[in-house]
């Protein structure tokens, strides 16, 4: 009996740990300073929507909602490596081209009108950042579907 109680505490030391692990793998010296208010308007997008799942039964998992918040952190991160508006903008195309896949596998449900403003946001002010854009300029609003 012992053992098997060590097994299970273990088994959930473990996965707490992995946990935490995944979550603040974006918070990490890997994305610059300048970037991190972003990082914290991507965790708000992701509370949004788990909070939303809680409240109606929606056609997305919390997996779609982790693999919307890990396309922003990548946005995110290539945006900032980027050494030009050109490739800049395919960095925002190919972004938002994932999001409107993920979006349609959803059941174009998991980015509603208050998500795309918050997702548009964060795309917008990582473009601004790095002066490919002005902060009023849509640059998501040519590939964009939701």
């Amino acid at each position: 009996m012992k053992i098997k109680i060590i097994i299970l505490l273990l088994f959930f030391a473990n996965s707490c740990t992995q946990n935490s692990k995944q979550k603040d793998q974006f918070k990490s010296s890997d994305v610059p300073k300048e970037y991190q208010d972003l990082l914290i308007k991507v965790e708000t997008i992701r509370i949004g929507m788990i909070n939303y799942m809680k409240e109606v039964n929606p056609d997305y998992t919390e997996k779609d909602v982790n693999q919307c918040v890990t396309i922003l952190h990548n946005y995110i991160l290539e945006l900032a490596k980027s050494n030009s508006k050109a490739d800049g903008m395919e960095i925002v195309k190919s972004k938002i081209q994932e999001l409107n896949e993920l979006n349609k596998n959803c059941g174009e449900q998991l980015i509603e009108t208050g998500e795309r403003e918050q997702i548009a946001e964060v795309i917008i002010l990582a473009g601004n950042k790095k002066g490919y854009n002005s902060k009023d300029e849509d640059i998501t609003e040519a590939w964009r579907e939701w």
